[in-house]
């Protein structure tokens, strides 16, 4: 590979969008994937080589390579073995992740990624990687404790890839999810649905699990946690926004929120996982070696500075439309 970084599922609408930043940025890649047909011709366009490969046996793609980031969705199958074969092989992994249990298991590689003195990054994209970053700055300085958060992704309209179609098909058996009491609770998928005012518009949205779940309650330490996501399509992209929202409860009954406009959520997502590698390609490892989410590793600004996202407060007491939250 040329101590190329690899990028797997560059034929994707998220790996090529990232393949093009890590281009411009001068960074040597190696797109693989599964599809000739739409590997070649990015190849030819930035110039570099390409393979044609499955994530399934990710060995053969790390003989030589810097980095291996992993585009290919849905994650469940082979992310965690796609992680541990580059922990094996002592280079970084980063993927775009965002389902709850995947994210949970590649968190869980902590102590096998210190060892290798690299890191796993996971969640690195559009919804977790941005409630993470309002999270952190609504808790910047309050030492008071949290008794429950609740964050919410809303992507702008936006095609539904093959691994995306996959992922939602897998959260659809897994259920609603949210934690009560420090513990995860589920029920079928569709429970707790409800409504959020965003730009000014009405969303529909329900918990589900997602990585934003898991790494709200990791962010911070609340016993109540609940992720809301919004599914693709009612909102035109011609609007180009998509927008997330963070809110957090003291024991004391304080709370406050904030509420995130940002571009399209592929972008964000090519923007996100692009920043995410430059640090790490440039020997920045920020919080360490181990296995973290992007905020965990670098901090509230990392999505800030990787791409325009206007933050502003928001009224937790109005921002809700509907009663049905999950209880």
């Amino acid at each position: 590979m040329s101590e190329n970084v690899v990028i797997m599922g560059a034929g994707g609408a998220s790996g090529q969008r990232i393949a093009r930043l890590l281009s411009a940025r001068g960074v040597a890649l190696t797109l693989a994937g599964r599809r000739r047909a739409t590997l070649a011709p990015l190849a030819e366009e930035l110039g570099t080589s390409f393979t044609e490969a499955d994530i399934a046996s990710p060995e053969p793609l790390l003989a030589g390579a810097r980095m291996l980031v992993n585009t290919a969705g849905p994650f469940a199958p082979y992310a965690v073995q796609a992680a541990q074969a580059c922990l094996k092989a002592g280079i970084p992994y980063i993927d775009i992740a965002n389902e709850l249990r995947v994210v949970q298991r590649l968190l869980a590689l902590a102590g096998q990624a210190r060892a290798a003195g690299t890191v796993v990054v996971t969640g690195a994209g559009f919804g977790p990687a941005v409630t993470e970053s309002l999270l952190l700055q609504l808790m910047a300085g309050d030492t008071g404790g949290f008794a429950g958060v609740t964050v919410a992704a809303a992507p702008a309209a936006e095609g539904a890839s093959p691994g995306v179609q996959a992922t939602v098909a897998q959260a659809v058996v897994e259920g609603a999810a949210w934690y009560k009491g420090g513990t995860l609770r589920t029920e079928p998928l569709g429970t707790g649905a409800t409504g959020i005012r965003l730009g000014g518009q009405p969303w529909q949205v329900l918990p589900a699990p997602v990585a934003d779940l898991e790494v709200a309650r990791r962010t911070s330490n609340a016993p109540d946690v609940i992720a809301y996501f919004a599914a693709p399509g009612q909102r035109p992209a011609e609007g180009q926004t998509s927008y997330a929202y963070a809110e957090v409860r003291r024991a004391d009954g304080g709370k406050k929120a904030s509420v995130a406009s940002l571009g399209l959520g592929l972008d964000v997502t090519a923007a996100v996982a692009c920043e995410t590698a430059c640090r790490v390609l440039a020997g920045d490892l920020g919080a360490g070696p181990g296995a973290w989410t992007p905020g965990a590793l670098y901090g509230a600004d990392l999505v800030s500075t990787a791409c325009d996202m206007t933050i502003e407060p928001a009224d937790p007491d109005t921002a809700w439309q509907a009663a049905g939250a999950a209880q």
